[in-house]
């Protein structure tokens, strides 16, 4: 087998070359679909800290007003 990022070549198509191929796309479709779900958490993360310092400095502003 030989290959690279975006294409593999097999000496002979048979049913083992062919598990191994299914395994891995399935394994990297896998850890794609993880990778987007751990970004989409930091956002949210990120988003909601944000919202937290932004509550904090305005009721620390309301409060020098008095």
């Amino acid at each position: 087998m030989k290959g690279g990022l975006d294409y593999i070549v097999l000496k002979s198509l048979d049913t083992d070359g062919i598990r191994i191929i299914s395994s891995v796309l399935g394994q990297s479709i896998a850890l794609d679909h993880y990778i987007r779900q751990v970004l989409k958490f930091c956002v949210v993360n990120e988003l909601m800290c944000c919202d937290s310092i932004i509550k904090a400095l305005s009721r620390s502003s309301e409060l020098q007003k008095y």
